[in-house]
């Protein structure tokens, strides 16, 4: 490569990481507000519950590393799941007779709610289709795949975890009883934790509370690690210290760790949940931008790096614009999730690059990855 071509990947890598980082840092305090809202139950100020739930992240993360949130995952799976099902299934029948009866009553009493407006379809499937496609490229869900034996492991993970997306809509359902069991609730993010209270009483919400509390400290545990893989290895090391050893550089991702969960915090504790909401979208619309850097090359060999790298940051450039445009206090613009604008233009960017470059080399997955 030459200086400019090597710029280009240096400024490439430093935006990723960047951009990594930034979207990383409202989805783990989603996962702060979700044990905050659970904890609140017990009656504690909110603010304490808050930074226990922090304590609790950053000491399982910086104490044990990557290694230990991928061994309790499969513990944590395995309540999460059997808890979801239990209760997708125990409080319609509970409460309404049936699932079917739960809908019926729904469409009753809520008939506006049950459907889109026209404005709304536009941005619904839009924000749909960015949010599946952004899902599998955040930072930390790659970092599992550091702690995986083999490619095969990954192939079979890359499979099977689709279909934990399908619990978000068994929750999702469980809104609709709530809106039966706690009419007009004032802050609709204790629905399910009052729902549950109502429901179970204090020592089964108790055991279900702990369960969720684990369901989102493993999540913010290993985001919060590949945030500061990030920080360490694409921008420490190409801008700061390009010769820093392996110890040194452990020792600044443990401390990377706790100061993104810090930050976290202070998202938790300074912006109210809707508006974090509102940045967990505004990421993924910078985050998408990797989209076609993955999916393009699955029919071609002709995406080579420098075109990958002006066209990312051509896409991350627009969208950051459109944001602005709406002063970032939407994801939205005229009807659009913001992301779709910037990988429009970063099709075109790479469609035109791709010819001027040489081709790259056809690789595996296993390339990666030692043997």
């Amino acid at each position: 490569m030459n200086i400019l071509e090597l710029s280009i990947m240096l400024v490439f890598i430093v935006i990723v990481g960047i951009v990594g980082i930034l979207a990383e840092l409202p989805y783990i305090g989603l996962q702060i507000f979700g044990m905050n809202f659970m904890l609140s139950v017990t009656h504690v100020p909110s603010n304490i519950t808050i930074i226990i739930s922090l304590l609790l992240v950053m000491g399982f993360t910086v104490f044990n590393g990557l290694r230990a949130p991928a061994l309790t995952a499969f513990i944590k799976d395995f309540f999460v799941w059997a808890m979801v099902l239990f209760l997708i299934i125990y409080i319609p029948i509970h409460y309404f007779g049936s699932i079917g009866h739960m809908f019926s009553w729904f469409n009753e009493h809520y008939p506006k709610k049950s459907v889109l407006a026209p404005g709304q379809i536009s941005v619904f499937g839009t924000l749909a289709f960015g949010s599946a496609a952004a899902l599998f490229l955040y930072p930390h869900a790659i970092t599992g795949v550091y702690s995986s034996k083999s490619a095969n492991t990954v192939r079979k993970n890359a499979i099977v975890l689709p279909i934990y997306n399908i619990m978000l809509l068994f929750i999702t359902l469980l809104g609709f009883a709530a809106l039966f069991v706690v009419p007009g609730l004032k802050n609709p993010n204790m629905a399910f934790p009052v729902l549950i209270s109502k429901t179970f009483g204090p020592i089964p919400t108790a055991l279900i509370g702990a369960i969720i509390i684990l369901g989102s400290m493993i999540p913010a545990s290993i985001m919060s690690i590949a945030s500061a893989n990030l920080f360490t290895r694409n921008i420490y090391k190409n801008l700061i210290n390009p010769n820093i050893s392996d110890s040194t550089e452990r020792i600044i991702s443990k401390v990377s760790v706790a100061i993104i969960i810090l930050l976290a915090l202070y998202l938790s504790l300074a912006m109210s949940p809707s508006f974090i909401i509102t940045l967990q979208l505004i990421a993924g619309s910078w985050v998408v931008q990797l989209f076609p850097l993955i999916f393009l090359p699955l029919f071609t060999n002709r995406v080579s790096k420098i075109p990958a790298g002006i066209a990312t940051i051509a896409g991350i450039a627009l969208t950051t614009y459109v944001l602005y445009l709406g002063h970032f206090k939407l994801a939205v613009y005229n009807g659009v999730w913001a992301g779709l604008y910037g990988i429009a233009i970063e099709i075109v960017v790479l469609l035109i690059l791709t010819f001027l470059f040489k081709p790259m080399a056809n690789i595996s997955l296993d390339d990666y990855l030692d043997d």
